[in-house]
């Protein structure tokens, strides 16, 4: 499928002016497979089957940043699900 792939975001990079990440910014990324994929995207082609495979992580570990509370994330397509898991980290 040419908008699977796998990228390794070493850096990101962030609108200082709105606090917004960029996340099609590729510029501090490791393509491992496939197209690049928008920082916090995922997507699999197994939901047809009740079987949903797509995932991601963000770590922000040692940053100084968080995910705000505010934050939505959403599901679309057929048989969509999500799971969010979030860890409280110790500073």
């Amino acid at each position: 499928n040419r908008k699977s792939g796998f990228t390794y975001y070493d850096k990101i990079r962030l609108n200082v002016t709105n606090l917004r990440v960029q996340a099609d910014n590729f510029e501090f990324t490791r393509q491992v497979q496939g197209s690049p994929i928008n920082y916090g995207e995922a997507g699999d082609c197994y939901s047809s089957m009740n079987c949903p495979q797509g995932r991601f992580s963000i770590n922000l570990n040692g940053t100084g940043f968080s995910v705000s509370q505010e934050t939505v994330w959403t599901s679309q397509g057929h048989r969509a699900s999500m799971w969010i898991h979030k860890s409280k980290v110790s500073s």
